[in-house]
């Protein structure tokens, strides 16, 4: 949602502070911040994917999608 309102922003810098913002935010701050559409439990699958553990990361994936 934060990028939908940045694309909408007229200024151009403040374009860029909202996607330097995004790029720089750890993954458990954009689960709090996502109003429910993604769950602590998928942030954490997340970093289990980009940590190379597959498995686990998708069964968090697939956990956090149903609670």
């Amino acid at each position: 949602q934060g990028l939908k309102q940045a694309k909408e922003m007229k200024d151009s810098w403040m374009v860029e502070v909202a996607r330097k913002t995004m790029d720089e935010t750890p993954i458990h701050m954009l689960a709090l911040f996502s109003a429910g559409k993604v769950s602590f439990t998928q942030a954490e699958g997340l970093v289990d994917l980009m940590n190379l553990k597959i498995f686990r990361g998708l069964r968090k994936l697939r956990k956090g999608s149903k609670g």
